[in-house]
């Protein structure tokens, strides 16, 4: 049985930055706008290392849209998100790593 995790606050997100910044653990972001990802130098999207009990919720609404030029979200290292009714769209991947499975019956 994995650890619980309360959720610590609440924060909405209409914005990239509103959307990086909310980022902790145990936070529920709630999205209440499309969020058009912008490509800078600085920039590579929305990045998720090491958090745990996020949850980024865009109510069956709302969409992350990477505009065809970015990966829209980069989740890492031990982090543990839940994604509830969001939208992912037009994201460009890079490169991938193949994980394989092993199913027995």
């Amino acid at each position: 049985m994995g650890a619980l995790v309360r959720t610590l606050a609440t924060v909405s997100a209409n914005s990239q930055a509103s959307l990086n910044s909310g980022i902790a653990n145990g936070v529920t972001i709630i999205l209440t706008a499309d969020i058009a990802l912008i490509t800078t130098v600085t920039n590579a999207g929305i990045d998720i290392d090491g958090t745990s009990g996020l949850t980024i919720d865009g109510q069956g609404l709302y969409k992350v849209d990477g505009q065809n030029a970015r990966r829209c979200m980069h989740v890492t290292g031990s982090a543990k998100v839940e994604l509830q009714g969001l939208i992912i769209t037009k994201g460009y991947v890079v490169s991938f790593m193949l994980i394989q499975t092993e199913f027995k019956t």
